[in-house]
């Protein structure tokens, strides 16, 4: 059967300003992390996976019925390469089909299910490329012959290498023997064996900004279809819940608050009355929104803190910051922005709206107003 590494201890890049997570496939999205949600898909579809995490970090959820392998890589090296290699040893480098899997990757369930596909049915070495809304030239561009569906150039082309691959353990001996540059060995197959090309059209985000997380997060949320209320949360009789929404155990909604779905109010959190929650919020554990605040298209992280009479909008809030009374965010369209506030997603940017990002523990003054694309 084919075995499958998923690459979870890369760095948080720009999502270390938010919060103290590991890594990017620690994020949560729901009640899952990303690298959880990935899990989910494959088990079971594989007789081995193995996950490559930051030192120190474990997966908190049980997955004993299947093969599933941790194995640590230090944190002061973020070399794609090794992490591939650390995955391909703890498989005692068996001559197998291995599909590997970058763990900070949101997507929908085929992205993962494809380079499975793949390797069931013998369509190695293979790359998944995709073509992303706002091209940037840090990317790995490849070059596609639709017609035999092969890539015939790395380094130039229209796709970019969208995070999963199919490759033989043969291959893996050379990327861990000789070339140890991803690059290298796939100009070298695309030149001697052949590279087929699985074109992804769907969703995709490469989370490497708050951004992008905020992106993943509104995908996400616009997938929920129905109100998921706990039992074990405390939510007034006056309270107005519309749409789909998720209130998970502990949650407070007080009197006169209005909750319009796509929403995720995560546990222990205090949502204030007269408090207004709209439009693919959300709301991390243990997470205070005072009295007539209102917050739309945002993420409030753990143990965040907005006091009464704010308006926060398309923000993204911190772990553990602290935002004082009557604080506003302004926001502007993404495409006022300059160039250099990029997101990496295949989604449709054109209405995207960008506000302000307070970073974790930050504390923020009564009557603040904050700017867009603009940390605190």
């Amino acid at each position: 059967m084919v075995k499958t590494i998923v690459l979870a201890a890369g760095s948080l890049k720009g999502l270390k300003a938010i919060t103290n997570s590991p890594s990017r496939s620690l994020l949560k999205l729901g009640d899952k992390t990303i690298l959880e949600h990935i899990i989910e898909v494959v088990k079971g579809r594989c007789d081995r996976i193995v996950v490559v995490l930051p030192q120190g970090a474990t997966i908190s959820r049980e997955y004993g019925e299947y093969n599933l392998v941790v194995v640590n890589q230090d944190t002061t090296s973020n070399n794609i390469v090794e992490a591939i290699c650390l995955g391909f040893n703890a498989c005692n480098r068996e001559d197998d089909t291995y599909v590997i899997i970058y763990g900070d990757i949101y997507a929908e369930k085929p992205f993962y299910v494809k380079p499975l596909i793949n390797a069931e049915q013998g369509l190695y070495p293979s790359i998944m490329v995709t073509i992303p809304s706002v091209p940037r030239s840090t990317y790995l561009y490849l070059d596609i012959d639709m017609v035999s569906t092969k890539v015939v150039k790395v380094g130039e082309g229209s796709y970019i290498h969208a995070g999963a691959l199919v490759l033989h353990s043969k291959e893996l001996e050379t990327l861990c023997r000789e070339t140890r540059n991803i690059h290298a060995l796939l100009a070298k197959l695309v030149q001697h064996e052949g590279l087929y090309a699985d074109v992804w059209t769907g969703v995709w985000v490469d989370i490497d900004s708050p951004w992008d997380y905020m992106l993943a997060l509104h995908h996400y949320l616009s997938q929920l279809r129905r109100q998921i209320l706990s039992f074990e949360a405390n939510i007034a009789s006056t309270a107005i819940l519309e749409g789909p929404m998720v209130v998970e155990d502990g949650a407070v909604i007080d009197h006169y608050a209005v909750i319009k779905g796509p929403a995720y109010i995560s546990k222990n959190s205090i949502i204030g009355t007269h408090a207004f929650i709209r439009d693919n919020v959300f709301i991390g554990s243990k997470v205070t929104v005072g009295a007539y605040t209102e917050v739309k298209r945002s993420i409030l992280l753990d143990e965040s803190y907005v006091a009464s009479h704010c308006y926060i909008a398309d923000s993204i809030i911190g772990e553990k910051a602290s935002i004082a009374s009557f604080t506003v965010t302004r926001n502007i369209p993404y495409k006022s922005l300059p160039s250099e506030v990029l997101v990496t997603t295949t989604l449709d940017v054109e209405r995207l709206k960008i506000g302000a990002v307070v970073t974790k523990g930050k504390r923020i003054d009564p009557h603040s107003t904050l700017m867009p694309a603009t940390y605190y």
